[in-house]
């Protein structure tokens, strides 16, 4: 019997903390924001400066694309000077673009 009411207890405790963090406290910031919106005009800020942020937040953002031909393979393994084997040949040869595999898959295919 007082295992029963140790298990209702703490089942009843887990729910009300559920309901509290999941649906109460989501609520009790959705009227927080819709008030600071009303208290917050647009024409308050100055929106010059609000687009000088955003444009410098993009451009931070932005990816520059790689270029495949200036990077080294990491998975060919330095030849030895006076070793003639296809190690050194490899070195030399160029790393794989994603097109270029793609492409080569096609061709087996």
């Amino acid at each position: 019997m007082v295992v029963v009411l140790i298990l209702s207890l703490t089942l009843i405790t887990f729910v009300g903390i559920f309901l509290y963090k999941n649906f109460y406290i989501t609520i009790i910031s959705a009227k927080r924001i819709i008030v600071l919106q009303q208290e917050v005009s647009p024409a308050s800020l100055k929106q010059e400066l609000v687009n000088e942020i955003v444009k410098k937040n993009k451009e931070k953002q932005s990816i520059e694309p790689i270029n495949w031909e200036k990077l080294k393979d990491i998975f060919i393994l330095p030849a030895n000077k006076g070793d003639d084997s296809t190690a050194n040949a490899a070195v030399s040869q160029p790393i794989k673009t994603p097109e270029s595999v793609q492409s080569s898959a096609q061709v087996v295919n």
